[in-house]
């Protein structure tokens, strides 16, 4: 079976975890520790995609966070809480790519074009429809007066995992858990490995 060259980031304790399960997966209590006031939109917005992943691959049960992955080490976004990178090697079929950038419209609650004259078209129909901001109709009673607009945003969104054919640099690739055996090396940012993890 094929496999991808993937790198993630974990904090020490996810790392543990792994280490001493031989599985990893997202949790509701490390989305509210890692992104605090955020946390109630981000985990509308996971769930979200999770359940949408779902039409494109089978997503193991009970796990409602996507975990992202990046080719290379240097495209993961990184903060204090998250200083241990593992490079993964990672079956084709427990991954799911996908496009990053349509991504962030999406968190956005715009319209996703599938090239820059569709991006413009759709421009000009709301301009012709008076219809506002894509955020407005998505988010406020205001779609419910342009529906064909709001279903046609809404229907864009899937373009996160069909509109792959774009830069390699803003392709991602997303799992529901990693497993220890997919672990091919373990980078700390940090002075040194806590003791609770062992590394075999």
């Amino acid at each position: 079976m094929r496999t991808y060259t993937l790198w993630t980031c974990l904090s020490p304790k996810s790392l543990g975890e792994l280490m001493k399960t031989g599985t990893y997966c997202f949790s509701k209590e490390e989305l509210n520790a890692r992104y605090g006031i955020a946390a109630e939109y981000c985990d509308r917005m996971y769930r979200w995609y999770t359940r949408i992943a779902g039409k494109f691959t089978s997503v193991p049960e009970n796990n409602p966070y996507p975990i992202f992955l990046a080719p290379t080490k240097d495209r993961l976004l990184v903060n204090e809480k998250t200083p241990v990178f593992l490079k993964l090697d990672v079956p084709e079929d427990c991954v799911l790519r996908c496009n990053i950038s349509a991504w962030e419209y999406r968190l956005s609650s715009l319209y996703i074009p599938s090239s820059a004259e569709d991006a413009e078209a759709h421009t000009q129909e709301m301009i012709h429809w008076g219809a506002g901001s894509d955020e407005e109709l998505v988010n406020t009673h205001r779609g419910n007066f342009y529906p064909h607009l709001r279903k046609k945003i809404q229907d864009s969104w899937t373009r996160i995992f069909t509109q792959l054919n774009v830069d390699p640099g803003i392709i991602a690739f997303t799992a529901w858990e990693l497993r220890k055996e997919w672990i091919e090396d373990v980078r700390m940012e940090i002075s040194q490995i806590p003791e609770d993890v062992a590394l075999s």
